[in-house]
């Protein structure tokens, strides 16, 4: 045939090949190459380490970044699963895809949002204190998230419905800390499950000013589990719904301390009653009842009794 064709490097691109140099002989030889196609992704970027005249063999990388408030859901290959960040380039053509899904929003303080109420508790404990925390949706916790508080806080259900599972109070990671006060507002807390003897631990001092529902079918569970300096204030917004005690105190030495400062509010349970009056078993020489003014000794040490207040 004669004559002599210029091969250049755009044209073997074009007819899918590349001059390749052999690392053993150092000679060059033509192969075939393959191209990866990005797919558009949402809510995030999608970006390889190379992208055409790819050499069956190679190691591609691959960089999947969500935008903030956003989290990786899935990467693939040609449909399949992309195990790690990088894959080997096979002998063929690669399509990748991703996609970001939303990082649950469940509760906030100020403007940053977290997505447990674990860990935005956690934050107002790292705190100076007296933070709001925010809770943005109905919410049920985890059985190993922490909800005790350790500074002043003021926790705003937004009117949700805050679900406490049994396994996590019955740890008793659920509760108030000693020199801590802490306001439950405008929502619902329940306490659910099968409970197991316990309750929202009150070392510190708890404002109720919501519904509290202690609706585990074990009559043990108390709403409140107080221990000695428990304070517990309530008012006209304060509705306590237990199967077990309201009020449960922990020991003689927690009930000769204990003060509730009742100025209004409903408070029903199966085996103890206060709805502007306390029917219970569980009071001691020395626990004070507060309503409004006046200040009432319960004097009903390991007898059952009722103290009425009025004011």
């Amino acid at each position: 045939l004669g004559g002599t064709t210029e091969v250049t490097e755009e044209k073997l691109c074009k007819a899918g090949f590349k001059a390749v140099q052999s690392t053993e002989d150092n000679l060059w030889r033509i192969t075939k190459v393959y191209d990866i196609t990005i797919n558009p992704v949402e809510n995030g970027t999608l970006e390889t380490s190379v992208t055409n005249g790819i050499v069956a063999g190679t190691t591609v990388n691959v960089y999947a970044t969500p935008l903030e408030g956003y989290k990786i859901a899935s990467v693939t290959t040609n449909g399949s699963e992309l195990v790690g960040d990088s894959f080997v380039m096979p002998e063929d053509d690669v399509e990748i895809g991703a996609t970001f899904a939303e990082i649950p929003k469940v509760a906030q303080i100020g403007s940053t949002t977290y997505p447990t109420l674990g860990d935005a508790i956690a934050a107002a404990n790292a705190g100076a204190g007296d933070e709001t925390i925010e809770l943005l949706k109905d919410y049920t916790a985890a059985d190993a998230e922490d909800l005790t508080f350790t500074k002043n806080a003021t926790l705003d259900l937004g009117k949700f419905t805050l679900t406490v599972p049994s396994a996590l109070y019955t740890a008793k990671k659920f509760g108030v800390a000693a020199d801590a006060s802490v306001s439950l507002e405008n929502g619902t807390i329940e306490l659910a499950g099968v409970g197991g003897g316990y309750g929202l631990q009150v070392y510190g001092t708890v404002t109720i000013a919501c519904t509290f529902k202690q609706s585990s079918t074990n009559q043990t569970s108390p709403a409140f589990d107080c221990y000695n300096g428990a304070v517990i204030n309530a008012g006209d917004d304060a509705v306590v719904i237990s199967t077990g005690d309201v009020f449960r105190t922990k020991g003689k030495e927690a009930a000769n301390t204990l003060t509730l400062n009742i100025t209004g509010g409903t408070f029903t349970s199966n085996l103890r009653t206060f709805v502007g009056g306390c029917k219970t078993n569980e009071w001691h020489d020395g626990a004070y009842f507060n309503y409004g003014t006046d200040k009432c000794v319960a004097n009903l040490h390991d007898a059952e009794g009722v103290l009425r207040v009025t004011g």
